[in-house]
């Protein structure tokens, strides 16, 4: 799994250059205004790390939004994580990969109504290990045949010492 962190970073109107500028509303998930963000944001710096990344992952996942009130005559700060799976695929290098994040956002031409005017990027990969040919490791099946056995034995037994009992 490939994560991608994003701190620090800001979106401006793609037409205007002008920043997104804070609001209140940023501090409440269930505000409109935060849930707007959390789309655009999304979809700007997922569109833009997909076309860095190599390809193969399945569809990236934006998750842990944070946004913060900026400092003097920026725009509001923005954090977010993107998480990308890959499947018999070589994961990237990550300081190049992070070189290149940091290089290239400035000349990114978005499809979306906002453009990266300053991001900061956190790179880490990690394996996961999926069981694909053994069922048992998948659904426990082995066990739950063991159990019934088990339980099959034991009420054999039982039946068997209560005739046992009562016959003699």
């Amino acid at each position: 799994m490939l994560t991608v962190s994003i701190y620090g970073a800001q979106l401006s109107d793609k037409m205007t250059s002008v920043p997104v500028s804070w609001t209140i509303d940023y501090e409440d998930p269930e505000k409109s205004a935060f849930k707007k963000l959390v789309t655009d944001s999304c979809d700007t710096f997922s569109e833009y790390v997909k076309s860095q990344i190599p390809k193969g992952s399945v569809d990236g996942q934006c998750t842990s939004h944070i946004f913060q009130r900026p400092g003097s005559g920026s725009g509001v700060s923005i954090s977010l994580t993107l998480s990308f799976i890959y499947v018999d695929v070589t994961q990237p290098d990550t300081a190049a990969l992070k070189t290149k994040l940091e290089e290239h956002f400035a000349n990114f031409e978005t499809i979306h109504s906002h453009k990266i005017t300053q991001a900061q990027f956190r790179i880490n990969q990690k394996a996961i290990v999926i069981p694909t040919g053994d069922k048992d490791a998948i659904d426990g099946s082995k066990w739950k045949i063991i159990a019934i056995i088990a339980l099959v034995a034991l009420a054999i037994v039982v039946i068997g010492g209560c005739i046992y009992i009562y016959v003699k």
